[in-house]
């Protein structure tokens, strides 16, 4: 199981009602080709959550496992560029993952 935290700009009103909580038992991650948007969707429910620059649009998507432990995030930059990151200690997660 995947717990998934989804975080909108903080321009959007305030920490409590602009974060998010999800549970997942997978997921798979695509960036767009421009670099200007991805999308995280949520295993079994197919649940979109998409990082840009949209009115409802996550700034960031951040992944845990059960243990607590960060699997990998979408995060948008302060320039609009959106990437795919997984900490060093991680290996590199296959397109969809599952949860052991």
């Amino acid at each position: 199981m995947f717990i998934v935290y989804a975080d909108r700009s903080t321009q959007q009103l305030d920490l409590f009602a602009r974060r998010e909580g999800f549970m997942a038992e997978g997921f798979t991650h695509v960036l767009a080709a421009d670099g200007q948007s991805g999308t995280v969707t949520l295993q079994p429910d197919e649940l979109l959550l998409r990082v840009g620059a949209g009115p409802d649009d996550f700034e960031r998507i951040r992944i845990f496992g059960e243990d607590g432990e960060l699997v990998g995030a979408m995060t948008r930059s302060p320039y609009g560029g959106v990437a795919w990151s997984t900490p060093m200690w991680v290996d590199q997660p296959l397109r969809a993952r599952k949860a052991p």
